[in-house]
């Protein structure tokens, strides 16, 4: 007796819309990773994609460098997973878009300071903004600050607009911004008061030139022995030049006694 001859699976047959249907009806995730990696057919290697809900496989697309990657990403809901894909992935676009998905402060933190490519650096540092309770209450507080001169020597970085300087401060890799702490008409005359008692918009009173702020020193700039030990924060000074220019100032100061926050400024 002859036996019947079934051939090859339907997601294997020549013609690519034999395999789009078989594709559409598979639940085969071993057999789904090899057809969205491996089809001539774009269509085909979609529709795999589409079928696919290992995490591990997904992944895996997502690192890569076809042109699934994007859409393996997009299916992928496992932090672990967007993590990896975020920091490893070949393609710069796969690594912004995960970014994007990650809320995690200490890993985009991370991300903004290791990445190869400055867009990727940048995506992190524009997450870790929007992530920032503490950047709305900054936002109004410097659309407060009139018009004034610029801040006195060594110069200070500009930044163009309200939304660059926030953007710059709850970015950057030297410290946190611990609130702000003390409002000047002048630099020269400046006293700080409780970080406690003017982390609010009341700090910001009318007539003020010169904002405020103190910084913890991050863990990854201090180091894991010295990060709960610290010997120096950060002072910055915020002046607006014009309608939408800010000029920043930020300097590097020794404490005499270690800085934890929420207490008592370090000395000046």
């Amino acid at each position: 007796m002859k036996l019947p001859w079934f051939g090859p699976p339907k997601w294997q047959d020549p013609d690519p819309a034999v395999r789009l249907e078989a594709v559409r009806r598979l639940s085969d995730q071993a057999a789904l990773a090899e057809v969205a990696t491996t089809d001539p057919a774009r269509e085909v290697r979609l529709a795999a994609v589409a079928q696919l809900s290992d995490p591990e496989r997904l992944a895996s697309i997502a690192l890569g460098a076809t042109d699934e990657n994007v859409d393996a990403l997009a299916r992928l809901t496992t932090e672990a997973q967007i993590v990896r894909v975020a920091r490893t992935a070949v393609s710069t676009e796969v690594r912004c878009r995960a970014v994007a998905r990650i809320d995690d402060r200490q890993i985009l933190q991370r991300i903004s300071g290791e990445d190869t490519e400055p867009i990727v650096r940048k995506q992190a540092r524009v997450r870790l903004a929007a992530a920032n309770p503490f950047r709305e209450l900054l936002k109004t507080a410097l659309n407060r600050l009139p018009v004034a001169p610029p801040l006195a020597p060594p110069a200070a970085k500009v930044y163009g607009s309200v939304d660059g300087v926030c953007d710059t401060l709850v970015g950057d890799n030297r410290f946190r911004v611990h609130g702000i702490v003390g409002h000047v008409n002048e630099p020269a005359a400046a006293s700080p008061t409780s970080a406690r008692q003017a982390s609010t918009l009341e700090a910001v009173v009318s007539g003020a030139t010169v904002l405020e702020l103190l910084g913890n020193k991050s863990p990854e700039a201090a180091g894991a022995d010295d990060s709960l030990n610290l010997s120096s924060y950060y002072h910055i000074e915020i002046r607006r030049t014009g309608e939408s220019d800010f000029e920043l100032k930020v300097t590097e100061r020794e404490s005499r006694a270690p800085f934890r926050g929420g207490g008592s400024n370090p000395p000046r």
